[in-house]
């Protein structure tokens, strides 16, 4: 079954990309009614931590919202991890992880979000990596970064209708 959204992506490899080692559908949000970046925060830890038995990430420890809230807080402490056009990438590190995690979150209305283009946020993709994975946190942040940086899939994304159709951009295309 084709979409809109994703029949506009004519021009990506369709190579499996590795960020889906590390999304599940259910760390997707979309039309999320926010009003600040604390509750950007807040929601994107209620649900990494609710969601992070989906089967690919293993955890040592339990996750909870509140550590999830911390170290998205703590790393945003030492500069913005806006990419820019309204995308944020906010990431850090949980000891708690064995493996990387993603969460996307896409919000109904933008927000003031302390940005150096001064665009209102209405995409936040936050990556999760365990304390040791160094090379796969900048790898992950790298290939999300390419690939937010596409204005053809940030067009797609903006206009995919359902979870499901943003995991399935992620999935099968990348710049």
């Amino acid at each position: 079954m084709s979409s809109p959204a994703l029949d506009t992506l004519s021009g990506f490899s369709g190579q499996d990309s590795i960020l889906m080692d590390y999304l599940h559908v259910n760390r997707i949000a979309i039309d999320l009614d926010v009003s600040s970046r604390k509750r950007l925060f807040e929601e994107i830890a209620d649900i990494t931590s609710s969601n992070h038995s989906s089967g690919e990430a293993q955890l040592m420890l339990p996750l909870t919202a509140e550590g999830v809230c911390e170290t998205l807080n703590q790393r945003e402490r030492l500069g913005s991890t806006g990419i820019g056009h309204g995308i944020v990438l906010p990431h850090g590190r949980i000891q708690e992880l064995s493996e990387p995690m993603i969460s996307i979150v896409r919000l109904k209305s933008p927000i003031e979000y302390d940005v150096p283009d001064q665009i209102q946020v209405w995409l936040a993709v936050c990556l999760l990596v365990p304390d040791n994975a160094n090379e796969a946190h900048l790898s992950l942040l790298a290939e999300l970064a390419r690939l937010l940086n596409n204005e053809e899939f940030v067009s797609a994304l903006k206009e995919a209708k359902t979870c499901l159709e943003i995991l399935r951009l992620f999935s099968s295309n990348r710049p």
